[in-house]
């Protein structure tokens, strides 16, 4: 992987220097496959981990709005770094415009209207991250099999739609002047196995406004549901379990770069959870939504005391 796609942070960078080892530890649940635990007392309001996605890609509605790799928001004040032809592709930063050269020529081009279009029009978001990660792919920036290490481990059952979508997709590499043997991975098993593993793995980026001019846009925002810049696939964040009385918050400031902070005191051997939904739902229409979307039925405390 080349440059900071798969770059990670421990905590601080004092903590970095003085050697102190990582409060974390990935290991096997009794119920829930993989799960993290503290190895050491984590103080609350702590930041565990800091991680930059391995694939990212701003929401449908979003396309111009935002960074094409880090996902902040452009503003008044907050102004594209470079602008490309194309009317979806700006980029906030020099550092943001390094990262994504290796394939910026790539996605810069004028037959992924077609793919785009079809994503907004069907309000798709997991197909745009399957296209990032092909032209990652197909121009040397990351391994096909890069998402291998998350669930689910083996590929479900194929939906006409998919095939339809892998079909559009390779089709718009080979226009776009990539030749079939850099596509030769992009079978309908693999475009399956990402968008599955993309489906369960994936979070929505809802950045926080910081700027006064950018207060107004962000309610405006909020309302239309346009708050969510983007979505993103991270490696440890996406082995956290499930819990509708999360120990562990997720969050983004500006940009697709997230932090996990403790919520509250734990202590060494107590596994870290956060939650993928709203918990502030009643615990039926909580474990209907998680069953729906993630495909278990949840037995967290709360669940079980029917909170």
């Amino acid at each position: 992987m080349a440059g900071r796609t798969l770059g990670r942070r421990w905590c601080s960078s004092a903590a970095r220097a003085a050697g102190i080892a990582p409060p974390i530890q990935v290991k096997l649940t009794e119920t829930a496959g993989r799960g993290v635990f503290a190895s050491r007392k984590i103080g609350a309001g702590d930041v565990i981990l800091t991680e930059f996605p391995v694939i990212s890609h701003p929401s449908p509605t979003n396309m111009g709005k935002v960074c094409w790799w880090c996902l902040k928001r452009f503003s008044l004040i907050t102004k594209p770094f470079l602008q490309l032809e194309s009317s979806w592709m700006a980029y906030c930063s020099q550092e943001c415009t390094d990262l994504a050269k290796g394939c910026m020529d790539l996605e810069n081009n004028r037959h992924w209207k077609e793919f785009h279009d079809y994503c907004r029009e069907s309000n798709l978001r997991f197909p745009l991250l399957v296209k990032r990660l092909a032209c990652m792919v197909a121009t040397n920036m990351a391994s096909f099999d890069v998402l291998d290490i998350l669930y689910p481990p083996s590929p479900p059952g194929f939906l006409q739609r998919w095939l339809e979508e892998r079909k559009l997709l390779t089709e718009t590499l080979t226009r776009c002047g990539i030749d079939s043997a850099s596509t030769k991975f992009l079978s309908d098993s693999w475009y399956a196995g990402a968008l599955s593993r993309i489906h369960l793995n994936t979070f929505r980026v809802e950045t926080i406004a910081t700027e006064i001019t950018n207060l107004e846009a962000a309610l405006v925002d909020s309302i239309t549901g346009d708050d969510v810049v983007g979505s993103a696939v991270y490696i440890l964040p996406s082995m956290f379990n499930h819990s509708c009385d999360a120990n562990v918050n997720i969050y983004w400031r500006e940009n697709a770069f997230v932090q996990l902070k403790a919520l509250q005191p734990i202590e060494p051997g107590k596994e870290l959870c956060i939650t993928y939904i709203d918990a502030s739902m009643g615990c039926e229409a909580r474990r209907a939504l998680l069953q729906d979307a993630y495909g278990f039925h949840c037995k967290c405390p709360r669940c079980l005391d029917n909170d």
